[in-house]
C-alpha cells in the first residue's frame, strides 16, 4: 500500500468528536500499514459510513490469486468467524461486553503480518473472507476444478458466535449469501445454526489460504504469533459434485 484516502458520510446529529475517533483510528491504521494519508472527501449523510480508497503496488511475477488451488492442498484460515453475528446480537443490545470486544480486535488486525508469512510458502492460492462469507468465498476459490472438503470443528469461531446463530441472530447478508450459493456447496453434516457461521458476512475477515500439506501446519504456526486463531480446515481435492463439502 503506497497511500489512501478518506471517504466518509456523516450525519448532521452526530457529535463531531466521534467523527474525530473515526478518523483517528483510520489514520492509527493506514499508518500500522505502512502507507500515507493524503486527503480524502466527506459529505452529510443520515448515517454514518467511513472507509478508504486505497493505492498500492505489486509486482506482477508474486501476485496471489483466488484461483489455483492444487489437489491435495490443505487449506488454512487466518481469522476466526462469526463478525457479522456478533454485530447483530450488538445492535439487539444481546452481546456480551467480553464477546464484542473479541470481533472488534479481530476486525482491527490488519491482514498485513499472515500476508508477510505466506512470502516463505508456497502458497498456490488465497484469497480474504469478507461479506461474501466463508462458504461463497471458498467455492470462488474451487473455480470449476476442485472441491474443497473442510471440518467444520477445526474452524476457527468468535467467541458467542455460534449462541447467538442458535438465537436466530443471523444478518439479511447470510440470509442472501445462502440464496446465492444455492446447491453449490454440501452442508448437510452441519445442523442450521453452524451454517448460518459458514453463511456470515465478515468484516475484515482472516485470509483463506491454500498451500502444499505439508507446509500448513508451519505457516499456521507462524501466523498464530500474530493472529492466534489460525487454523488448518480442510483439503483440496479434484472436483467432485461440490464446490465445498463440510463435514
Amino acid at each position: 500500500p503506497l497511500y489512501a484516502l478518506n471517504l466518509v458520510c456523516f450525519p448532521h446529529r452526530l457529535d463531531k468528536a466521534v467523527l474525530g475517533d473515526i478518523l483517528t483510528g483510520g489514520a492509527e491504521k493506514i499508518r500500522e500499514a505502512g502507507a500515507v494519508l493524503c486527503g480524502g472527501h466527506s459529505i452529510y449523510d443520515h448515517e454514518p459510513k467511513y472507509g478508504l480508497a486505497v493505492t498500492g503496488m505489486a509486482h506482477p511475477d508474486k501476485l496471489l490469486r483466488n484461483t489455483g488451488c492444487r489437489p491435495g492442498d490443505a487449506l488454512v484460515l487466518t481469522k476466526p468467524l462469526g463478525v457479522g453475528l456478533v454485530m447483530s446480537a450488538l445492535r439487539g443490545g444481546l452481546a456480551a461486553d467480553a464477546h464484542y470486544e473479541a470481533a472488534v480486535a479481530s476486525m482491527t488486525r490488519l491482514n498485513r503480518y499472515a500476508a508477510e508469512k505466506m512470502e516463505r510458502f508456497q502458497v498456490n492460492a488465497c484469497t480474504d473472507i469478507t461479506g461474501f462469507g466463508f462458504l461463497v468465498h471458498a467455492a470462488e476459490m474451487a473455480g470449476n476444478g476442485h472441491t474443497l472438503t473442510v471440518n467444520f470443528d477445526s474452524l476457527p469461531q468468535l467467541p458467542g458466535a455460534m449462541r447467538y446463530a442458535e438465537e436466530f441472530l443471523a444478518t439479511a447478508a447470510g440470509q442472501r449469501n445462502r440464496n446465492h450459493i444455492g446447491g453449490a456447496v454440501d452442508i448437510a453434516a452441519i445442523p442450521e445454526a453452524a451454517q448460518e457461521i459458514l453463511f456470515d458476512p465478515q468484516t475484515s475477515g482472516g485470509l483463506l489460504i491454500s498451500l502444499p500439506a505439508d507446509q500448513a501446519d508451519s505457516l499456521c504456526a507462524a501466523i498464530r504469533k500474530d493472529d492466534p486463531a489460525a487454523a488448518v480446515i480442510g483439503m483440496v481435492s479434484e472436483r467432485d459434485r461440490h464446490a465445498v463439502v463440510v463435514l
